[in-house]
């Protein structure tokens, strides 16, 4: 596929979150870091992300996109460098 999506389960120290390994090496993209969805979900937009960005989409950062997933409205921003450590 050209990407791996991780899932780390809510716990006692923080919410659930899903993210990719691969957009940068496959497809020249910022990885994504999902947050707030269910995990299944979230893995499930992460692979739409993929196959879209392998189509050519380029998510643009301070957007909003509601064409990824059904009834979701999904916001993307960009992490500060400084922060890289904490994600």
């Amino acid at each position: 596929y050209g990407w791996h999506v991780i899932k780390v389960q809510e716990d006692e120290y923080g919410p659930s979150l899903v993210h990719s390994i691969g957009f940068t090496h496959s497809f020249k993209h910022p990885e994504v870091l999902v947050i707030g969805l269910d995990i299944e979900a979230a893995h499930l937009l992460i692979n739409r992300l993929g196959d879209a960005l392998r189509d050519g989409l380029e998510l643009q950062s301070g957007q909003f996109y509601s064409n990824l997933i059904e009834g979701v409205d999904c916001y993307f921003t960009s992490v500060e460098a400084r922060y890289y450590d904490e994600c």
